[in-house]
């Protein structure tokens, strides 16, 4: 290999990362830091907003039966199954459209961003 890139975000354990892998020490190294964290140029955000959202439907519909404990169970072993089901029709809100509304999203924001401009959410 005759180039090796390091790419490192500003999490506190990466501060210093310089004095302690220096390029003198390896050769060909290159220390790229990315930009602080962007949640408009973040896709994920958008998917995780769309699951939030579909669970906190799907819960306020059904909150009383997360309250009832049924027979032969403990109420956290309940309130788990009662959850991983929630989970698993919130999941589905996560689909290809929704993907690509993700990815629009990111593209609208783009150009803002890197221009470090106050950007207006929820448009």
């Amino acid at each position: 290999m005759d180039s090796i890139a390091v790419v490192c975000d500003n999490v506190p354990a990466h501060n210093g990362i310089e004095t302690v892998a220096s390029e003198a020490e390896f050769e060909g190294l290159e220390i790229i830091r990315m930009a602080p964290y962007s949640a408009p140029l973040n896709p994920i955000e958008e998917c995780w907003s769309a699951f939030k959202a579909a669970m906190k439907r799907s819960m306020a519909v059904t909150f009383c039966d997360m309250l009832n404990t049924g027979e032969g169970l403990s109420q956290t072993e309940h309130r788990l199954r009662y959850l991983e089901e929630h989970i698993d029709r919130a999941v589905t809100a996560i689909t290809p459209v929704c993907c690509l509304n993700c990815y629009n999203h990111v593209q609208r924001h783009y150009a803002g961003c890197m221009a470090l401009l106050d950007l207006s959410m929820g448009v």
